[in-house]
């Protein structure tokens, strides 16, 4: 697990390769791009760079030695990490098209994977635009239901003062007239 900084560094990105080599040769070749690099050989590393670093996007091997990548791909996703997936498995390339899931097929150049790295970048930050638009709407809504539960709650309050106010008048009549009552018939008698 490794943050190695380009000169003029934009944007970071994170690396998860099991291969050292592989790993390497990605990390050298987005810094001579002009990117921030983290580089990871395993889910665990990589989930803690990303508590660490927050990302701008990552690109992850679909076989990360005994677990998937598809299963980081979605933790990172869940953590608004955008996901570029690579892979040289053909089947796994039908899995990611069916699925719509950017990929890279290896081997790929540079310009390629800058090219993808930069859609999924973009398309991250869009989403990111839409959540904090509806996020908005929520707060907005949930102020407004705010206001109508704290209004709804002063009228049951004030309903409920006016209940017990209406009962005691109604048990302080009822008092009345039975005191009256006792006392005209111990007048009677």
């Amino acid at each position: 697990m490794e943050l190695l900084q380009g000169s003029n560094a934009m944007r970071h990105v994170l690396i998860v390769e099991n291969d050292d080599d592989v790993r390497s040769a990605l990390r050298d070749s987005l810094e001579a791009s002009r990117y921030r690099a983290s580089s990871a050989a395993d889910a665990r590393q990589a989930l803690a760079l990303v508590a660490r670093y927050c990302p701008d996007a990552s690109i992850v091997d679909a076989v990360l030695g005994r677990r998937s990548g598809l299963e980081l791909a979605h933790k990172l996703t869940q953590r608004q990490v955008p996901v570029l997936m690579m892979t040289g498995n053909p089947a796994m390339l039908i899995r990611f098209r069916k699925c719509g899931v950017p990929f890279l097929n290896k081997p790929f150049g540079i310009d390629a994977l800058v090219a993808e790295l930069e859609t999924v970048i973009r398309d991250g930050e869009r989403r990111i635009r839409e959540l904090r638009g509806l996020l908005e709407v929520l707060m907005a809504e949930h102020e407004r239901l705010l206001a109508v539960t704290y209004a709804q709650t002063r009228r049951l309050i004030a309903n409920r003062d006016a209940f017990a106010a209406a009962r005691n008048r109604v048990q302080e009549t009822r008092a009345r007239s039975i005191r009256a009552r006792k006392h005209r018939k111990k007048e009677q008698d």
